[in-house]
């Protein structure tokens, strides 16, 4: 087994590198070829994520987001408190460990992107946004209620 590769705490014929890449270990004893995942697509063609169809046993499998193997591997398993893998760099093909961690689900939200709309009076307050310095969905939407608030406190 070459050392940049570590066996998964729970999956044992499983060996994950930091850069998301993996193989197993076959039935028969053979090493299986150096895998990325299924790239996983959404209804529109958008990728997603990679994914690693895991053997349990013969016949018995189970699908395991790739950079949930990683964090499980080289950092642990999940917090209860933070129980999704975020992607620090909103990438969520960059299975590396450098881009992951464990987070909660409104912490793994404040990190998406803002996403253009084709609607222009959309687009042109996106655009606002994103120069006065807002770069994720979380960010605009507490400023957005930071300044309700503030008028409401405002006008009584």
């Amino acid at each position: 087994m070459p050392s940049k590769y570590k066996q998964h705490p729970i999956y044992t014929n499983y060996y994950i590198t930091r850069k998301g890449e993996y193989y197993f270990i076959k039935a028969n004893g053979e090493r299986s070829s150096v895998r990325k995942g299924t790239l996983v697509k959404n209804k529109w063609g958008k990728p997603l994520c990679y994914e690693a169809c895991i053997t349990i046993r013969k016949g018995e499998y189970t699908v395991v987001n790739v950079g949930r193997l990683v964090l499980e591997t080289y950092v642990g398993f999940a917090p209860d408190d933070k129980p999704e893998v975020d992607h620090v760099s909103r990438d969520p093909l960059d299975n590396s460990l450098k881009n992951l961690r464990w987070a909660s689900r409104s912490d793994n939200a404040k990190n998406r992107t803002m996403q253009p709309w084709t609607d222009d009076r959309q687009a042109k307050r996106l655009e606002t946004a994103r120069k006065l310095g807002y770069n994720t969905w979380g960010e605009l939407l507490s400023a957005g209620r930071a300044r309700a608030k503030a008028k409401r406190e405002a006008n009584g």
